[in-house]
């Protein structure tokens, strides 16, 4: 039997689960200078995060690029508080979606959140954030299941995510990202253990949420010893509805189905065509997998 000081002895202590107003940024500070005096007090700190409240979200909002920085600047200004309180805890955020109060509906619930969701796991890992706890699993417009459990289009972004996506993450140079016709572009080694990829592939994910076409241009030398390279192109269904509740990976309509396994197949890319330069439609996020890159900080 565990014992009541086994158990606490071995459970974690995070906090203080702040958001980014003003008054939060205040008492973080007086929090860290407390946990600095015993450096042992707290295991991680904790943060919530949404880009904005129910009330004041529109549509519009999904094009917004200093939006989508907002996450960047929180995230890094905290890391800032926390080396400058001289400890060196990592952060967690513990709660977090798009946008708060149970979501909006006709957003939250729909293709459109996958713009930010997948941004938010991209600069998340790009700043050193160690976990990121969904907002929620089930219910609400927000969760990622019905109160039916039906699976919603963030379900089968992240169930991709957790399978493609490994912990180490590539420094990304992308020309176009910060330009008026942006696109967000991350990379990652490939997640070898939960997925059919070796260790030494790449995952590039991809957020185009602009009515803009873009061609993406990978350097040659992580695809020169594979044939082909792997698509996994996540549009709406139908096609344009970005306020729709369901989604496609390359035309395969993902939906669940009882006593089946699900499978999301990629497209094959040959290298030709991959040297001209991916195409990313509009309104659209991905992944797209280098195989046989032996990428050496993958290996």
């Amino acid at each position: 039997m565990l014992k009541v000081n086994d158990w606490l002895n071995t459970s974690l202590v995070v906090g203080p689960d702040l958001g980014k107003s003003r008054k939060a940024r205040s008492y973080m500070i007086r929090f860290l200078q407390k946990i600095a005096e015993k450096k042992d007090s707290i295991d991680y700190i904790s943060l919530h995060h949404y880009y904005k409240n129910v009330k004041d979200i529109q549509l519009e909002d999904l094009e917004d690029l200093e939006l989508y920085n907002s996450l960047e600047t929180f995230l890094i200004d905290t890391a800032n508080l926390i080396k400058a309180a001289d400890t060196n805890h990592s952060i967690w955020l513990t709660e977090t979606s798009s946008i708060s109060g149970g979501g909006a509906d006709g957003i939250s619930n729909t293709f459109a959140n996958g713009f930010f969701w997948l941004d938010k796991l991209g600069v998340s890992s790009k700043v050193g954030v160690k976990n990121v706890f969904r907002q929620t699993f089930l219910g609400s417009h927000y969760g990622l299941l019905d109160y039916d459990f039906n699976p919603r289009p963030d379900y089968w972004l992240t169930w991709l995510y957790k399978r493609l996506v490994g912990n180490k993450v590539l420094q990304v140079m992308c020309q176009k990202c910060s330009s008026r016709r942006f696109m967000r572009v991350y990379a990652h080694c490939a997640n070898h253990e939960r997925s059919r990829y070796n260790q030494g592939d790449i995952v590039v994910f991809f957020v185009n949420p602009l009515r803009n076409k873009h061609r993406l241009l990978l350097p040659k030398k992580y695809y020169l010893n594979s044939n082909d390279v792997d698509l996994y192109l996540f549009e709406p269904y139908p096609a344009g509805n970005i306020t729709s509740k369901e989604s496609q990976v390359n035309k395969q309509v993902l939906r669940y189905q009882e006593d089946r396994e699900m499978m999301i197949t990629p497209s094959h890319l040959s290298r030709e065509k991959v040297n001209k330069g991916i195409r990313i439609p509009v309104l659209s996020y991905g992944f797209i997998v280098l195989k046989d890159a032996n990428a050496e900080a993958c290996l």
